[in-house]
């Protein structure tokens, strides 16, 4: 819908707020036991965590891997993967602002 003539006729008036609404008092909360809703199981929570581990533990031994090259000095990066990376993250950087923006 496009408005092309917009006059102060076809705005409809507002009356101003002549008073506020009163505030409401914090309730607390209720006594008891709270209902709690899940759609995971126990087994399903045991298999997240355990991946969860197996991913941190697999993570922490690749960067060890890495701080240990990097203190000996055999860690030797390509500058073509650090250029590619660059390029990589510019892109990613450049797709997000573009998505930000609509």
């Amino acid at each position: 819908m496009k408005v092309t003539d917009l006059t102060s006729a076809a705005v409809p008036a507002v009356a101003p707020r002549t008073s506020s609404p009163a505030p409401v008092p914090d309730e607390a909360p209720a006594a008891g036991p709270q209902d709690k809703v899940s759609l995971r199981s126990l087994a399903d929570e045991r298999a997240i965590a355990a991946a969860q581990s197996a991913a941190a533990n697999g993570r922490f031994a690749k960067v060890q891997e890495v701080i240990n090259a990097v203190k000996s000095g055999q860690y030797l990066p390509s500058p073509q993967q650090i250029a590619q990376q660059m390029v990589s993250e510019a892109e990613v950087s450049s797709q997000i602002r573009t998505i930000m923006k609509e």
